[in-house]
Formats: structure tokens, sequence, C-alpha cells
């Protein structure tokens, strides 16, 4: 499968979706969504027009994000998306990698799960990989060798995962510089673990859409640790404010290029 062109960014800023999830379980106040709330309401405001923070919480459930997040990015058409959720374990903010096909087997806020036959039938395995046919003669008969594309892990795709297809190296690298910056006691760094719950399951469903659209996979996931104090909250939404100039200025770089 060749790789997929840059988007034409001509003049323009990026038009970037942001959202965030809703309280789950034990965690009755989501800092996710919370620095949302504070990006929308900061006064002045801090975030540019091009900026669209979903203003509702995403609810921590597998059919809410199949229904609502395909149906979302046909309205808004972002040019990049970075989708925001709660890693309780965290100490730092992880900025993810890539996101798994399948293994939703821990319930959600519905008591729901998805199965391998649900994901089989929403994300067919090997969807966008070409699959060669190779002859191979020898002595006795001749065998038939099937593989698929040798480039797929270039081309967002690792084993049964999406990677996001963003300038992903140098985008961590301006948001930590960034973040050095304006909240040096907050650790910030690349991750590669969004995990098999819905962080996962939404990032790989928008990582799909872009794909499915033949658009380049332009999607970023954050995961934020516990966020229990205000200032905590502040440091989250300078994080947030860092990553969001970040890919801004690594969209741009690149139509100069």
């Amino acid at each position: 499968m060749p790789a997929l062109p840059a988007p034409d960014k001509s003049t323009r800023r990026p038009k970037i979706l942001v959202t965030g999830f809703a309280p789950w379980g034990p965690n009755t106040l989501n800092p996710s969504s919370q620095i949302t709330s504070l990006l929308l309401s900061s006064s002045p405001p801090v975030l540019s027009p091009n900026h669209l923070i979903h203003p509702t919480p995403i609810q921590v459930s597998y059919s809410t994000v199949r229904s609502q997040i395909p149906d979302l990015l046909e309205t808004v058409q972002p040019d990049m998306v970075l989708h925001i959720g709660l890693a309780g374990i965290y100490r730092w903010y992880g900025l993810e990698k890539s996101a798994p096909r399948s293994g939703f087997k821990s319930p959600d806020v519905d008591g729901r799960i998805i199965s391998s036959e649900q994901v089989d039938d929403m994300w067919p395995p090997n969807e966008f990989t070409t699959t060669t046919t190779t002859l191979i003669e020898d002595s006795k008969s001749i065998r038939v060798r099937r593989g698929g594309d040798s480039e797929g892990d270039r081309n967002g795709e690792k084993g049964d995962s999406l990677v996001t297809e963003t300038p992903y190296d140098d985008i961590v690298d301006r948001w930590i510089s960034k973040c050095q910056a304006t909240v040096p006691d907050v650790a910030v760094r690349e991750s590669d673990g969004v995990g098999a719950y819905l962080c996962g399951f939404i990032y790989h469903t928008s990582l799909r859409w872009f794909k499915r659209k033949g658009k380049r996979g332009d999607v970023l996931f954050l995961h934020v640790p516990p966020c229990p104090t205000e200032v905590d909250l502040e440091n989250g939404k300078q994080v947030v404010l860092a990553l969001l100039q970040a890919m801004e200025e690594t969209w741009i770089s690149e139509a100069d290029e």
C-alpha cells in the first residue's frame, strides 16, 4: 500500500478537533474533560479559532464511541485530531503512538465489551494490507506463498494496530521543548501503551476513519495523569496547549518544505 500523501495545507492553519472523556467507574471526575473545559472557559481566550474543543465529554462506552465519533468526524472534517483520556496509573503525560484493533475485553460503563466477532465485522483484519502471491518452484512442486505488504509498518500499520501518521517525533520534540519552558516540573513523554480500553478504542476508531477516507492518519492520543488539585488542572491545560501548538507548528513546517 503506497504511503498516503501529506494533506494540502496551503497557507491555512490546521483544523484540530479535541475530545475528552466523561467520568467513569471510581473516577467521579475525569481530568481529560476537566482540562478541555478549562480550555474552553479561559478568559482571555487561549485557543486559536482552528482549535475545536468538543464541548460534551465522550461517554466511556463502546457503543457511544462507535456511533458518535465517525459522525463527529464527518461533521467537523478535521485536519488533525487529539483525543485525551485518563491513565490512572500514570504520573506523567504520555503521547501515545499506536492503537490496537482488538482485545477490548474490559467492560465499559454499560457493562459491555467488544467481542472478536464484532471487531472483525467493524474492522476487518488486513483491511489496508495488499496481499501478494509468489510462485516458488523447486524440484518436486510449485508452492504458493502469500504475504502482506512489507511497507505496512511505514504506512500506519503495525501488526494488529494502527499507528499515527502524524510527524510524531517532530511533534514530541516541539511539545517537550514547550512544556519545559512553561511547566518545567511536569513530566511529559512519548509513549506506546494506550491500552485496549476506551482510550485505545477511540484512537483506533479515528485512525481507521481517516484511512478509510484515503487521508493520512493525523490523529494523536494524549494520556493524562490524575489531576486532584486546581494547580494540576492548570498544568494540564498548559500541557495540552503546548501540544496543540506543536501539532500546528509541525503542520505548517511540512507545508514550507
